[in-house]
């Protein structure tokens, strides 16, 4: 009932829920990633400049990780031998050992879940602050806690599951080709990287001052036939960018020819030659019948 209707939810650093060994309790995942997904270290978030730099070294584990889950059931206490140490418990409170009621708790692992660049976009119309929904995120929450103020016999309800059917083929498509495209782009910033520093040290090569006190930058026939090749080199790694964005499209484009071709032309001619089949086939048997009725005295 929670993620009954929810067309997607945007999570930004997300972690991952796992139900503790031996614990009573039952754990139903809300939300989970698909088989494409990694645990990263959390220092690989600290100070991240480039959000694609994330892609080095990514390899999926295919397995499915948990980002929202439901937990409930009775619970035990953290102090099974009593209140701890210098706590007093008021009068008439007794020292619970488990739960008078059955736990019901729904847990997210993201903190930025209702962060507006995740779900809303604002605007200003005629000096009014507009928002408009992109995602999911607040009807999630909202779910979660309208159906956790309801009763237990509410709470038990399952809603029944959505089945959607994604486009694999296209998705490898598109995985593939963002991966050739992230190395190429890795090797074009090495490139321009190596070209700046290279640009920098013929620079700090130059010496003397012109007659407006600027500094002369002298260069060697070798020194600017090595610029000139950095900045082929740009170029050339810049085309082939824009080669692998074209084949993306190209092989996309030509599944979905492939497709057309198949449901249009294939597809009807496959039915029309069993239609005629069985025309064919019933005539046959329905000729001899038709013999022997008219030879029947």
């Amino acid at each position: 009932m929670i993620t009954s209707g929810l067309s997607n939810v945007n999570v930004a650093t997300a972690g991952a829920l796992e139900p503790v060994k031996g614990s009573k309790t039952h754990f139903e995942p809300l939300l989970q990633s698909s088989n494409d997904a990694e645990l990263l270290p959390v220092a690989r978030f600290r100070m991240l400049m480039d959000p694609a730099s994330l892609l080095d070294g990514f390899k999926p584990t295919g397995r499915r990780y948990t980002l929202g889950a439901r937990v409930n059931g009775m619970v035990s206490s953290a102090f099974p031998a009593g209140p701890p140490a210098g706590v007093t418990l008021p009068p008439g409170q007794l020292d619970l050992k488990v739960s008078a009621k059955p736990l019901n708790l729904i847990v997210f692992a993201d903190t930025d879940m209702l962060s507006d660049f995740l779900w809303v976009r604002s605007q200003n119309f005629f000096g009014q602050r507009l928002t408009q929904a992109f995602a999911s995120n607040g009807d999630l929450v909202q779910n979660s806690l309208d159906n956790l103020s309801g009763s237990a016999d509410l709470i038990s309800v399952r809603g029944r599951a959505s089945f959607t059917r994604p486009f694999e083929r296209v998705e490898r498509l598109r995985r593939r080709a963002n991966e050739r495209f992230h190395a190429k782009e890795q090797e074009l910033e090495q490139q321009l990287q190596a070209t700046e520093e290279k640009l920098t040290a013929l620079q700090g090569k130059g010496g003397g001052d012109n007659a407006k006190g600027n500094a002369a930058l002298i260069l060697s026939p070798a020194e600017a036939q090595e610029i000139e090749r950095f900045q082929q080199q740009k170029l050339r790694i810049r085309k082939e960018l824009r080669a692998v964005r074209a084949g993306l499209d190209e092989d996309i484009k030509g599944l979905g020819t492939r497709l057309k071709i198949i449901n249009i032309i294939l597809v009807p001619v496959l039915f029309a030659g069993i239609a005629l089949l069985l025309a064919l086939w019933r005539r046959r048997t329905r000729a001899p019948t038709r013999a022997r009725a008219e030879r029947a005295p």
